[in-house]
């Protein structure tokens, strides 16, 4: 069983220390949205549970990325917007915040193609800044779970999991694995990092029905 620690941290970075394993996660900003990419809640509705979560009720996206630093190996796991885009594309400078050399890091993770996930990694200035990467591309409590689009706002889709996004290509599907996943989370008590997260942060769920409430750690 892995346990877990909070270490030092830095505004818009938060480090956790897994073991031998430490895992930083950085904030790339976020991205202007609309609720008219949401299905199954009114605007309302989505403004009331943003306000209940001490979030803004404005309609934006957090974009997060983290790095996995291991005894043989630096991983990026994600790469954010790469250029800026709003207030987003702010992840080489929390590299550079963190203290982490972009040079060290040799593999890179994508949890899939979206550009606010792998933006990061095109463009003049990020191929250089990622210029020695090698490689591309435990259900056991004190575990951490790393996931890409689970939830794009998640005040809203964790409180009621049916709601999907446009981006779902298939909403019901997407509906079912999201509530699939929360379960698990809940009930196996797994720490939890989202890359759309409010926070650069991790999280716990907790379980009222068929509803979920995120706890940040910090």
């Amino acid at each position: 069983m892995m346990t877990s620690r909070m270490l030092e941290q830095t505004p818009g970075i938060t480090r956790q220390q897994l073991q031998d394993i430490t895992v930083t996660i950085l904030s790339d900003g976020y991205l202007e949205g609309t609720f008219a990419l949401l299905n199954g809640i009114e605007t309302d509705h989505a403004e009331a549970l943003l306000r209940a979560n001490g979030v803004s009720p404005l309609p934006s996206m957090n974009i997060n990325a983290c790095v996995v630093e291991t005894a043989g190996h630096t991983i990026l796991i994600d790469s954010g917007t790469g250029t800026p885009d709003g207030a987003s594309g702010e992840l080489p400078a929390a590299l550079a915040a963190a203290g982490i050399d972009p040079l060290s890091i040799d593999t890179i993770l994508l949890t899939h193609g979206h550009r606010d996930h792998i933006g990061g990694l095109a463009g003049p200035l990020q191929t250089p800044l990622f210029s020695n990467v090698q490689r591309l591309l435990g259900n056991e409590k004190g575990s951490l779970l790393i996931w890409g689009d689970i939830v794009h706002f998640p005040p809203i889709q964790i409180a009621r999991p049916e709601v999907s996004i446009a981006y779902d290509r298939d909403p019901a599907l997407a509906a079912k694995t999201r509530s699939a996943l929360l379960d698990r989370v809940a009930t196996d008590d797994i720490s939890v990092c989202g890359m759309h997260f409010n926070l650069p942060t991790t999280a716990k769920l907790s379980r009222s029905g068929k509803s979920y409430a995120l706890h940040y750690a910090m």
